[in-house]
C-alpha cells in the first residue's frame, strides 16, 4: 500500500468531500437537537466527521439518525417504480448561442404580421395637436378623426388611440377657440 492510499474502516471508498462532512455535521446537530445523541456523543461524532476520509466513515457516523446515511441503495428497486414517475427526458436543445433559429425552427411560428396605421388618424392627430395654436386645423382634426375611427373598424387598422387623441384634441382646440372669440367679442362691444 503506498503512502497516499488510506485504508477505511468504513464500506463507502469514494473520498468525503467538504460537503459531505458539513452534511454529515448538520444530521449530527439534528439528531442532537432532537436529544437523539448527547453532549458528549455529539462532540465524538463530530470530531470523527471533521477527521472522516471517505463516504463509509461519514455513514457509519449518522447510520443510527433518522436523516442518514448519506448514500446507499434506492429504497425501491427501479424495476417496481411505474414509468410515470420518471422524470421527463431533457427537450432537445435547438438554440445556438449568437444564432436567431428564424423560420427553420421546429417551434418556430410566424408573428402575425402588423396592420398598417391609418394615415387619417396620424392626420387629425397633427391636426388636433396644430389646432391648440392656430384653431382651424381644430375643424379637419375631427373630421379626419371619426372618418379615421370608421376605417379602422372596417380594414382593422391600428390606430385608433391616435384617432381619439386627435378627436380630444380637435374638440379641446374649437372649444378654447370659441371661448377666446367669445371673450374678445364681449369685451370689445
Amino acid at each position: 500500500m503506498s503512502s497516499w492510499q488510506h485504508q477505511s474502516s468504513g464500506s463507502g471508498g469514494m473520498r468525503a468531500s467538504h460537503a459531505d462532512r458539513e452534511r454529515t455535521t448538520d444530521v449530527l446537530r439534528s439528531g442532537f437537537a432532537e436529544g437523539r445523541l448527547d453532549k458528549a456523543e455529539f462532540d465524538r461524532r463530530v470530531d470523527l466527521s471533521a477527521r472522516a476520509v471517505t463516504q463509509g466513515d461519514l455513514q457509519q457516523l449518522i447510520l443510527d439518525l433518522p436523516n442518514g446515511p448519506l448514500m446507499g441503495p434506492p429504497a425501491v428497486p427501479q424495476s417496481q417504480v411505474p414509468a410515470t414517475f420518471y422524470p421527463a427526458p431533457p427537450a432537445p436543445n435547438y438554440h445556438v448561442p449568437g444564432v436567431y433559429p428564424g423560420p427553420a425552427h421546429p417551434g418556430w411560428l410566424a408573428p402575425p404580421p402588423n396592420a398598417p396605421t391609418n394615415r387619417l388618424a396620424i392626420g387629425a392627430l397633427l391636426c388636433g395637436l396644430g389646432g391648440m395654436f392656430y384653431g382651424l386645423t381644430s375643424i379637419p382634426a375631427v373630421i379626419l378623426g371619426h372618418k379615421a375611427r370608421a376605417e379602422i373598424r372596417q380594414k382593422r387598422e391600428q390606430g385608433d388611440g391616435l384617432a381619439v387623441t386627435g378627436l380630444v384634441f380637435g374638440y379641446l382646440g374649437l372649444a378654447f377657440w370659441a371661448l377666446l372669440v367669445l371673450v374678445i367679442g364681449t369685451f370689445t362691444i
